[in-house]
């Protein structure tokens, strides 16, 4: 599971191992820090999880923000959609091929 914030991102694989628990249900779930407005940090998170030699049975892309302010990333892109567009396209195309 990619998250960009540690804590909430541990939050949430705790409520995914719980509920895996309290179902009877088999799994593991790991956590990976990516800013999907970053592509270094997505060109990284793809670079670990292939170096696991896991293969990928789902991908679900749920980054989204909404911000009022003009931000840019380090990429010269406008944050809203390098987060909710570009990152998750990259995503997608480098952990597909």
């Amino acid at each position: 599971m990619g998250c960009r914030d540690r804590g909430r991102g541990e939050e949430a694989l705790q409520d995914i191992r719980r509920t895996l628990a309290a179902e009877g249900g088999t799994g593991e779930v790991e956590l990976e820090i990516v800013d999907m407005s970053d592509f270094k940090s997505v060109r990284a998170f793809v670079w670990r999880f292939d170096q696991k030699g896991l293969p990928l049975h789902l991908l679900v892309n749920n980054a989204g923000i909404m911000l009022a302010d003009f931000r840019v990333t380090a990429d010269g892109n406008e944050q809203t959609f390098a987060t909710n567009y570009l990152g998750p396209f990259l995503l997608t195309n480098l952990l597909v091929r």
